[in-house]
């Protein structure tokens, strides 16, 4: 996780960053912070085969006093409204929740 970048016009509400290195592809994903203490939302994209656009909702969240970070990634999935994915963060099996 690194800080806000700032690089583009699509990173409204992004506080953090993460980077995700997997085999031949170097991505990163603007986070934005939930309604519970220290953890986070974002997004995962490839490209099919049919080029079409495939999402994947990335739930983090980091327990600073044992300094871990939790990744939770719904492969395949991401909310089409902001109402299903406040339902999914609400109903997300975190750590712990704790409220700001």
């Amino acid at each position: 996780m690194e800080p806000f970048k700032n690089v583009n016009s699509k990173s409204q509400g992004v506080i953090l960053y993460l980077s995700n290195e997997v085999p031949n592809n170097q991505d990163e994903t603007g986070l934005r912070p939930t309604k519970y203490a220290n953890t986070y939302y974002g997004d995962f994209y490839k490209f099919n085969d049919h080029n079409i656009k495939i999402k994947d909702l990335v739930l983090c969240q980091a327990i600073p006093p044992t300094k871990q970070l939790i990744i939770d990634v719904y492969y395949g999935y991401y909310p089409k409204t902001s109402y299903e994915r406040i339902q999914v963060i609400d109903g997300h099996l975190w750590h712990k929740k704790n409220h700001p």
